[in-house]
């Protein structure tokens, strides 16, 4: 047991590490490629819009088209609160702990 949690634990942190390296790389193709409109004042935008432009909308557009390609169904969430009976609500918590 305390092998397997060791073992989950450093693969998340590689994981994390993987994925800060591969953003930071991909910030910096887009600093490169965005460099020449900064000298231009009239094109000059925030940080913050190019980052929920490019990053943000990017990200949640790529996904939205790689589901469309993966064909994966669409999981349509729904909140506890809607589940109208106790024992339906007991049996959600019990199938999110123990279904994964």
């Amino acid at each position: 047991m305390e092998s397997s949690l060791n073992q989950i634990i450093l693969n998340q942190i590689i994981r994390t590490l993987i994925i800060d390296n591969e953003t930071q790389q991909i910030t910096y193709i887009i600093d490169q490629h965005l460099q020449h409109l900064r000298h231009l004042n009239r094109i000059q935008a925030p940080q913050w819009i190019l980052d929920a432009l490019i990053c943000n909308g990017g990200g949640i557009y790529l996904s939205m088209k790689a589901r469309e390609y993966l064909k994966m169904k669409p999981y349509n969430w729904r909140g506890m609160w809607t589940i109208p009976t106790v024992r339906g609500k007991m049996m959600r918590v019990f199938w999110s702990i123990y279904a994964s």
